[in-house]
């Protein structure tokens, strides 16, 4: 019978990872196993409570159905905690790196890498893949196997510190990986203007075209630099042309798709929408719990799976705020040598969130949201009722009522309002749209993270002061 338990659970188990994904079965059902399964009662053991109150929560009918299917009976299922599972995982990596486990480099291509603009620890295997950014993902090795022959142009976007300039690179490494004599070259898009004004002015345009029409992959990131810049414009567009008929690959990267990049000229605009455009998005749950749980690895500490779960549920806009909190704790945790506890994670959490409400005040946020949305602040606290102007009211009420521990009434005045019911009426209809409206909540976390940059240095000057 038991070996018959194990035939049974693993099979469920292979059926629950095709419907969830790798990152969220490792997550929740790596370590698991069907203790028993008799009179149509089937208990299933996790490695702890969380666990198991989270998969009875998320996934019971899941789990029901496919043990239904394939112990080929009706079965009521429970859960059980069996701590010792805790020690017995066995997995395959989520971010298993396309260069296979037996695959040796041939030689050492750092050098290489850097020369051509890329950071050689960006690679695939480093590289945490969910359902935020799955699609990006595949198109990204894809082209990294096959430059030119797909995907071409691949337009990748996505708030801050989402992981594309980690993606961008990591395509790049491995073309180079496997094809060290390929001329590649990633580049932020402003040291390409930078490049641009500088060989007008010494009249070496020449040199210049010579450097970006003569490569077999160019990787330009943060596209939307060059909107509103003719020349550069210009430049981009023959260069793009002159690589796309040679079949070399174009690989572009921004905040926006390029129908949202504004003063972007409609020919361009056309070009980069003619190849794959893949969207990059705030990592769920299961997604940041992986990140923490990679990123955990490489800092060679031991944070408890409660810390990391912590983490996880309270820092939820981007990658780079979640590496940026462990950090935190690392730094701590030598400079102090303290082990790595779920009180010590806490308290650094609400340190930060303290340093938030200290150094961003109503004003910063209403900046803030006027630069995001394109809107002047005068225009924002004035009494202006246009749909773009009155749509960024309601989101830097939203966001103040999110961040700033300050009365409804105080909400309303920083925007001229008469009262706090206008704020009730503003966050009830940015909750609702937040619901369904994927590019604002990503316009949100971008707000969130240039206010934590804010309130950063804001914290790091006082201290020098």
């Amino acid at each position: 019978m038991s070996q018959n338990i194990n035939a049974i659970w693993k099979t469920v188990l292979e059926k629950i990872k095709v419907k969830l994904g790798e990152n969220t079965y490792e997550t929740w059902f790596s370590e698991t196993k069907l203790v028993s399964l008799e009179n149509g009662l089937a208990k299933i053991g996790c490695k702890n409570s969380y666990v198991s109150s989270g998969i009875d929560n998320r996934y019971h009918q899941l789990v029901k159905t496919c043990l239904e299917e394939t112990a080929e009976c009706k079965v009521e299922i429970s859960f059980t905690v069996k701590p010792e599972l805790a020690n017995r995982r066995v997995k395959e990596s989520p971010s298993a790196s396309l260069f296979g486990e037996d695959r040796k480099p041939k030689a050492d291509l750092s050098l290489v890498a850097k020369k051509a603009g890329l950071n050689p620890k960006y690679t695939f295997d480093r590289f945490i893949v969910g359902s935020a950014n799955r699609l990006a993902h595949a198109a990204a090795m894809a082209v990294a196997e096959n430059p030119g022959g797909a995907y071409n142009p691949l337009f990748v976007y996505g708030g801050v510190g989402l992981g594309k300039t980690h993606l961008l690179q990591a395509i790049g490494n491995f073309a180079l990986w496997n094809n060290p004599s390929l001329k590649v070259l990633y580049s932020p898009a402003e040291p390409f203007v930078s490049e641009l004004i500088e060989g007008i002015r010494q009249q070496s345009m020449l040199k210049f075209r010579e450097k970006y029409r003569q490569l077999d992959m160019l990787i330009l990131d943060d596209i939307q630099f060059i909107s509103g810049k003719e020349s550069s414009q210009e430049e981009f567009f023959n260069t793009f042309n002159t690589l796309y008929q040679s079949g070399k690959q174009i690989i572009v990267a921004s905040d926006r798709p390029p129908s949202e990049i504004s003063k972007l000229e409609d020919r361009i605009k056309s070009r980069l929408e003619g190849g794959l455009v893949a969207d990059m998005q705030s990592p769920d749950f299961e997604m940041r719990m992986a990140i923490l749980n990679k990123k955990s690895e490489e800092y060679q500490y031991a944070f408890p799976e409660a810390a990391i779960i912590t983490i996880a549920e309270e820092i939820k806009s981007n990658i780079r705020e979640l590496e940026g909190m462990l950090m935190s704790i690392a730094a701590v945790v030598e400079a102090e040598k303290t082990p790595v506890t779920v009180k010590l994670v806490r308290d650094i959490l609400k340190k930060t969130k303290g340093a938030l409400r200290a150094n961003v005040k109503p004003d910063t946020i209403v900046e803030a949201v006027g630069e995001q949305f394109g809107v002047r602040k005068e225009d924002l606290i004035g009494r202006g009722r246009t749909a773009e102007v009155a749509y960024a009211r309601q989101v830097a009420m939203f966001l103040m009522k999110e961040m700033l521990n300050i009365p409804l009434t105080k909400i309303a005045s920083a925007v001229r309002r008469g009262d706090h019911t206008t704020v009730i009426h503003a966050c009830r209809k940015i909750e609702n749209a937040l619901k369904s409206d994927q590019q604002l909540r990503q316009k949100l976390d971008d707000i969130r993270l240039s206010l934590q940059s804010h309130a950063s240095q804001e914290e790091t000057e006082k201290s020098k002061a």
